[in-house]
């Protein structure tokens, strides 16, 4: 399959080929994340920060959506690059939409990552989690997020990321769209 640029979410001339980032898909549909070829995301400028979108494996469909449904008590890791124009975090969340059960507030998700640079351990920085609850969204079938921020404190430029998103009992599944990285760039 040949790496295509994903179309831009601004207008094409506001950002430069330097901005775009590409990449590529194995056999059996996992998308793997490198700077040397064009990945599978969608970016788009927010004044002096930047949004960047990254596609999760689909294991499942949700109306006209593939998504990551993890069940009540199932967990998942997820994976993204951090971009070279990196400068600080201002937010990176999961997109996500609770099923009948996974509503409401005080759900217990533990989160654990580890990330490093080029040259680095895989595990040069690890962070968990696991006493915050969550509160996903209020209903059913709505969009709303599981906010990582928590467990990515010392992000920087070139870092390959890992997440694990552990649901304890949390009463349905849950069905992840994108990650999403708001930053501020260098």
């Amino acid at each position: 399959m040949p790496n295509t640029p994903v179309k831009d979410m601004a207008e094409e001339s506001a950002l430069s080929d330097n901005d775009l980032l590409y990449g590529s898909t194995d056999e059996s549909g996992g998308t793997f994340l490198d700077k040397k070829v064009k990945v599978s995301t969608m970016r788009k400028k927010v004044g002096e920060s930047m949004v960047i979108y990254f596609t999760v494996e689909g294991n499942s469909n949700r109306e006209s959506y593939r998504t990551r449904n993890i069940g009540a008590t199932g967990a998942y890791r997820f994976t993204f690059i951090v971009p070279d124009d990196f400068l600080s975090l201002v937010s990176i969340r999961l997109i996500a939409s609770p099923r009948s059960g996974a509503e409401g507030s005080g759900k217990d998700i533990d989160l654990i990552s580890s990330y490093g640079a080029d040259g680095e351990a895989l595990n040069n920085h690890s962070e968990s989690d696991t006493s915050s609850t969550y509160q996903i969204a209020a209903s059913a079938g709505t969009f709303g997020f599981l906010d990582l921020s928590s467990v990515f404190t010392g992000l920087a430029a070139g870092d390959r990321c890992g997440v694990f998103v552990d649901h304890k009992a949390i009463g349905g599944s849950v069905d992840y769209y994108k990650i999403e990285l708001k930053y501020n760039r260098a």
